[in-house]
């Protein structure tokens, strides 16, 4: 009787723990999305983002962050509706950290607009899917 007032108390409590940290699967860049592309280069980046002539949208992330892998599902939602507007563009900064060095990229995720080759627009960290679409509303929309 004593092992088990132990026992069923810590299995639950494993459960509660186990269950707080909601499990997530690392994007996987090979699986294509709508209006997203992964920079795996720096010639890639300099192509797809600083060449680009319609506004950039770029989330520097990594696949050890998990605010980034939990954004990745609705940033990918919410590309299609932004194709021939917002090119939108992943750069792992473990792959392509010169991309991240070069734009000041030090806290993860990171998004930037680019218009022209140039940074017009900044947010750090994780936001709300009403923020992401404001955002990506804006690089669209030239504000």
């Amino acid at each position: 009787m004593g092992l088990q007032r132990i026992i069923v108390p810590l299995g639950i409590a494993l459960v509660i723990v186990a269950g707080c940290g909601a499990p997530y699967e690392p994007e996987d860049p090979s699986k294509p999305v709508v209006n997203v592309a992964h920079a795996r280069s720096a010639a890639e980046f300099q192509r797809l983002v600083l060449q680009a002539q319609t506004p950039v949208f770029v989330d520097f992330t990594a696949v050890w962050c998990g605010p980034c892998q939990k954004m990745a599902p609705m940033l990918n939602a919410l590309a299609p509706q932004y194709e021939g507007k917002v090119a939108i563009v992943k750069v792992d900064v473990d792959v392509v950290p010169q991309a991240a060095a070069q734009f000041g990229v030090e806290n993860l995720p990171s998004f930037l607009v680019f218009r022209g080759g140039k940074v017009v627009k900044r947010s750090v960290g994780s936001m709300s899917q009403s923020r992401l679409r404001g955002m990506l509303d804006d690089a669209a929309g030239g504000k």
